[in-house]
């Protein structure tokens, strides 16, 4: 036997004379609902809103360049406390070598300078190396010996040792590589002796530069016996 369909409407509602009236109504309730809740917006209220948005959005990007400017202050701020903590304690490293090594300077031994930024110590490569090889004179070694005991006193700090030559230094050189062998095996007796002297290895190095780097014009003697030098770069431990 099959069952006769229930209809989900009320009794009352099921007449062929009240569906046409509630469906179209229906309809009509849902049309108003969309109106109402938004969904077309007025010009004026819809010119607002973009300007708004376009408001917050420049403020922040003018955030962000604002915060960008702090920060580049901050790094230049930072750079230039470096600096000058570099700077005076360059200073005070300076004072501190001059007055270790007042009777080298006096002697005329070596000098010690500051050269654009940096700590040098230099020493006539004439004296250290009376001969042309590359080994130390008596007066060399004493010195070098002296230069170790006041580097000594620096254990945070590194030793760059650098040899030069004038070009066409020694008539046994026939080329200008020839003087960067010498050099480099002139530096090389310097590193040794301080390490001898009891300045830690880890801080030292040797360089020969050959007659690349002249400090003065070589065609005169004086030029060239200030081109023959040795320089002990000073520079704060990595």
């Amino acid at each position: 036997m099959r069952l006769p369909l229930l209809d989900p409407l009320p009794a009352r509602a099921s007449s062929p004379r009240h569906r046409p009236f509630l469906r179209p109504q229906l309809l009509a309730l849902l049309a108003a609902s969309v109106l109402l809740t938004g969904c077309l917006v007025s010009r004026p209220v819809h010119d607002a809103a973009v300007a708004a948005l376009n408001e917050s959005r420049a403020e922040v990007i003018q955030l962000r360049k604002d915060k960008e400017q702090e920060r580049e202050v901050l790094q230049e701020e930072v750079r230039a406390s470096n600096q000058a903590h570099a700077e005076t304690t360059r200073a005070a490293v300076s004072k501190q070598l001059r007055e270790q090594l007042s009777s080298q300077i006096d002697a005329g031994r070596l000098q010690v300078r500051d050269s654009r930024g940096r700590l040098l110590i230099d020493l006539p490569q004439d004296l250290l190396f009376p001969s042309q090889g590359h080994r130390l004179g008596d007066i060399g070694e004493e010195t070098v010996r002296a230069l170790a005991k006041a580097l000594t006193s620096l254990p945070g700090w590194s030793f760059r040792v650098e040899v030069h030559a004038a070009m066409s230094d020694s008539p046994a050189m026939a080329t200008d590589e020839d003087s960067w062998i010498q050099t480099s095996n002139r530096a090389t007796s310097v590193v040794q002796l301080l390490v001898t002297a009891g300045v830690p290895p880890a801080q030292l190095s040797a360089t020969g530069l050959g007659s690349f780097r002249p400090r003065a014009d070589n065609r005169s003697e004086d030029g060239r016996a200030l081109n023959r030098r040795i320089e002990v770069i000073v520079e704060p431990g990595q």
